[in-house]
């Protein structure tokens, strides 16, 4: 297994400044992403610069208003299961009072009503069956959708 300590990563951000380093983060508490994970993420990016940024697992919405608050030209999807979606996915019994979670706050996600809301859209279904096909504006990012 490789190691990598986190300090090696930042450091290959380089900016002109300390404030250029300024991020926005949601306070943590018991159900936000941990800093260190928000932390690389957002590093990875700097570095990258990304035009789209696509989330797998909404969940509660908070790391997408992370990164949505720290790309601000960035265009955001995040897709998540619908209840339809949720009845018929196989999932681990463990994962599922995290599911049952995310559609009681379907309503309320962290990005809902946030000045970054009007970049994010919001996909709901399974991944795994769901046409992606009928997002052009995707298609013109250059991602490959089949």
């Amino acid at each position: 297994m490789i190691t990598i300590r986190p300090h090696r990563l930042f450091n290959l951000v380089s900016t002109p400044s300390y404030e250029a380093r300024l991020v926005k983060i949601v306070l943590p508490n018991q159900r936000t992403p941990m800093l260190l994970d928000t932390a690389i993420l957002l590093t990875l990016a700097k570095l990258v610069d990304p035009r789209t940024y696509f989330e797998f697992g909404t969940f509660l919405g908070i790391q997408l208003l992370n990164m949505a608050a720290n790309l601000p030209d960035c265009r955001v999807y995040t897709m998540d299961l619908d209840e339809e979606s949720a009845r018929a996915v196989i999932q681990d019994e463990n994962d599922r009072p995290l599911t049952v979670e995310h559609l009681e706050a379907k309503d309320m996600l962290a990005f809902v009503g946030t000045s970054c809301e009007k970049r994010i859209t919001y996909l709901r279904g399974d991944s795994n069956t769901y046409d992606f096909s009928s997002l052009q504006e995707l298609r013109n990012t250059g991602l490959r959708l089949h």
